[in-house]
């Protein structure tokens, strides 16, 4: 009568066949282990987009990272701003002609820098008590105590027409 065929495939072709489908599966599942591990790092890494804060009157960069990363250390969190922002700081403290001498410096020089009281925050009078005025830029105190103009130059190099620049 008619002549079968055999359906039957080699087994050397279905063994391939097995072997790529679960090459396939294994792929898969390392493509989906890599998502997540992505994932992770950019929680890990605070992976929020940059938010803008508007600061209000009696705002201190301390209040605003208490406010805005609850449970973090704020210190960490000011430099933070701080570097982002290229901010100059002068802490100060009320009578102290050496910090107002300071502040001309800096407005002569076109920079109008946050004014941080020392006495008005316990971290700041800790770290900065006897050293008023200082100069800090993205962070990193750069001139104190008695502070020339030439120092201020010489830290704020290309930032002399940064933030606030009259």
């Amino acid at each position: 009568m008619y002549a079968t065929r055999s359906t039957a495939r080699p087994s050397s072709t279905v063994a391939s066949e097995r072997a790529l489908r679960q090459l396939y599966r294994w792929a898969l599942v390392l493509v989906a282990a890599l998502a997540v591990m992505v994932a992770l790092s950019r929680v890990a890494q605070g992976g929020e987009a940059a938010a803008t804060v508007v600061v209000q009157p009696g705002d201190t960069l301390w209040t605003i990272a208490a406010e805005r990363y609850p449970g973090d250390d704020p210190r960490a969190r000011i430099d933070e701003i701080e570097r982002l922002n290229n901010l100059v700081i002068l802490v100060t403290r009320q009578g102290c002609h050496l910090c107002e001498d300071a502040l001309r410096l800096l407005q002569e020089l076109g920079i109008q820098p946050d004014l941080a009281d020392v006495d008005a925050d316990d971290e700041l009078h800790r770290l900065y008590d006897f050293r008023v005025p200082v100069v800090l830029i993205d962070g990193a105190v750069v001139a104190e105590g008695r502070i020339t103009r030439e120092q201020l130059v010489m830290a704020l190099g290309s930032k002399g027409t940064g933030k606030g620049a009259a």
